[in-house]
């Protein structure tokens, strides 16, 4: 016996039975059960899809721009030991097709030098998570060439 049933028969005196009232009522079963269950699903998944892709296209965003700048030092890496641009653009761009093909849309490499010093730049759109489209990605590194002195 809970203390609201104790509560209860206190005020209807005693020596009355405890029949069916206002404190002991039973839940109700009927054509509404489960319908708090079905409409909280409906409202989770309305905002917990969004936020999820949301997550992931951030995510995706984040990962591209940190994949152009990790291509953009390989190539002025190899720039500055070969000396030439180019050399350091087929660097980046093969850098980028093994690390992650598929990440970009659209993605170009150039380089450029500018008396002692290299500079790559890597530029790309990327397609977000079911089909949002992201801000494109641009990223560039310089350094100096290397020379050999004896």
């Amino acid at each position: 016996m809970t203390f609201a049933m104790i509560l209860w028969a206190r005020r209807r005196g005693p020596g009355r039975p405890l029949g069916p009232g206002p404190c002991r009522r039973a839940l109700t079963t009927g054509p509404e059960d489960g319908s708090v269950s079905l409409e909280s699903a409906a409202v989770i998944g309305a905002v917990f899809l969004p936020l999820f892709v949301g997550i992931v296209n951030v995510a995706l965003m984040f990962h591209a721009q940190n994949l152009a700048e990790a291509a953009a030092q390989v190539g002025v890496d190899a720039a500055r030991v070969y000396e030439s641009p180019s050399d350091g653009a087929a660097a980046a761009r093969s850098y980028i097709n093994q690390v992650s093909p598929g990440i970009y849309q659209t993605v170009s490499v150039s380089g450029g030098r500018g008396g002692d010093t290299v500079t790559i730049t890597v530029h790309g759109t990327t397609a977000g998570f079911m089909g949002l489209p992201l801000p494109s990605v641009d990223a560039s590194a310089s350094a100096p060439v290397e020379r050999i002195t004896q």
